[in-house]
């Protein structure tokens, strides 16, 4: 049973929802008893569950963090290149006032 004291409150609601049904509102130690006094309670079972239950929750936590990091890795891609885009928009757009793309050769 010290294993469940390790656990966050989150988790421990996770798994007493896995051994039945349970309110989100109940203090930890509350759903501590709840998994230990559960007829389906057998410790390695739960033991087990709970790690399965705390890998999720960090791959998705891991995923989340990734997902933020590459959006503002875009982003910052997206503003460091921006006066690069209006350089090449303004010089685009003064050539087409010209009236010739083209450049223009002399000869001697």
């Amino acid at each position: 049973m010290a294993f469940l004291r390790k656990a966050h409150k989150e988790d421990l609601i996770i798994l007493a929802r896995e051994l039945e049904e349970v309110t989100p509102d109940l203090k930890v130690i509350d759903l501590r008893n709840l998994i230990v006094a559960n007829t389906n309670y057998e410790m390695e079972f739960v033991k087990e569950l709970l790690n399965t239950v705390i890998s999720q929750r960090t791959e998705e936590a891991e995923q989340r963090k990734r997902e933020l990091e590459n959006e503002e890795r875009r982003k910052r891609e997206e503003r460091e290149f921006e006066p690069e885009k209006l350089k090449l928009q303004n010089e685009s757009s003064n050539s087409a006032g010209t009236g010739s793309s083209r450049p223009k050769i002399s000869c001697l």
